[in-house]
């Protein structure tokens, strides 16, 4: 097969994967102009799915290469797809790939959140949930899966770290600990099941030696996250309550701009800011104003950070905006093939 970054992956018979990724290539390849914005451009009908998704079963299942699927199996693909079209759909079958890993692997990474919360939140089940601590909803999971482009889950995980990057050594260290006490568990009943099997313990094994030490810890194998910056400061002073009472959560603000209309309203606030803001004066804020403005440099990140407010943004400007770019007598040097701007780099 050609070299490329991404490997090709088999996919079983009961997967409906293929369909998924069939739909996605015609998606983002064949309905969506190019950035150019080129006049010659057309966008191929829907009887291209079918033949997107035989010949992406040629690539992945059958391991065949663009040249010889163009000419010796031409017949199941043409005439919706030309040898062009064909590499298209080779290209993007690498996205679709390295899509669906990082998707895989942020949802584990959304389980295991979710189960540490559940896990503190049950540990004292009648206390309040404090200020800072944001649960995990089927939300965040229904807009993890339908993250359609790298950006959009790239916003996903930029959302997920700005609430829990703080309780990441958490979860990992009560990760560990869960997978060494099944690892344990696994041992004792091993060793339960030799025990019984043998005759009166020929085998040397007893019920005094049933216990089995556990194995040592290496700091290495928990990789912390560093969790600073000016949110984590504002967060670690206990501004997080003020930033709930703007009104409208990031959530509620970012419908009303993707709806173009003011679906949810504004929850106001009886008390003046001043006197709200007296409630949250700390070692770190010493006045109301201070208090105010880190208040408001929450809550600008928290929407800044909302990724339905980002995909609308950024539909905005890939919709009217236009972006020319030339690259400099050092990138003309420097960018070759395997720089990651060799796309935009001009012929």
């Amino acid at each position: 097969m050609q070299l490329r970054d991404v490997p090709i992956t088999q996919v079983s018979e009961s997967s409906t994967e293929l369909d998924e990724e069939a739909e996605w290539i015609y998606k983002h390849a064949f309905c969506k102009p190019p950035i150019s914005s080129q006049e010659s451009y057309s966008r191929k009908s829907h009887s291209a799915v079918a033949k997107i998704k035989q010949a992406l079963d040629f690539i992945r299942n059958q391991h065949l290469e663009v040249p010889f699927i163009a000419f010796y199996r031409k017949e199941y693909v043409q005439p919706d797809l030309n040898i062009n079209d064909l590499w298209k759909v080779y290209k993007f079958d690498a996205k679709w790939c390295q899509l669906n890993v990082r998707k895989t692997n942020l949802h584990k990474l959304f389980e295991n959140m979710r189960n540490c919360q559940l896990d503190n939140i049950m540990e004292n089940p009648d206390a309040p949930i404090p200020d800072d601590i944001r649960v995990l909803k089927d939300d965040d999971f229904e807009r993890l899966k339908a993250a359609q482009t790298p950006e959009e889950l790239k916003d996903v995980h930029n959302h997920f770290l700005l609430y829990y990057v703080h309780l990441i050594p958490v979860m990992q260290e009560q990760n560990r600990k869960k997978e060494s006490e099944r690892l344990r568990q696994e041992k004792i009943d091993a060793r339960r099941k030799a025990l019984e099997a043998s005759e009166d313990g020929v085998d040397g094994l007893t019920m005094d030696n049933l216990e089995i030490e556990e194995e040592p810890y290496t700091e290495e194998s928990v990789k912390l996250n560093v969790d600073s910056g000016p949110y984590a400061m504002c967060r670690k002073a206990g501004l997080s309550g003020l930033a709930k009472r703007f009104g409208l959560t990031p959530e509620q603000y970012a419908e009303n701009v993707r709806d173009s209309y003011q679906r949810h309203e504004v929850e106001q606030e009886p008390n003046d800011p001043t006197d709200v803001a007296k409630e949250y004066l700390n070692k770190r804020f010493v006045n109301v104003e201070d208090v105010l403005y880190a208040a408001k440099f929450m809550v600008a990140r928290q929407l800044a950070k909302e990724p339905l407010l980002r995909k609308c943004v950024r539909e905005i400007y890939y919709e009217r905006a236009k972006v020319s770019v030339r690259p400099t007598k050092k990138g003309m040097k420097e960018i070759d093939e395997n720089h990651p701007c060799y796309s935009m780099k001009a012929d």
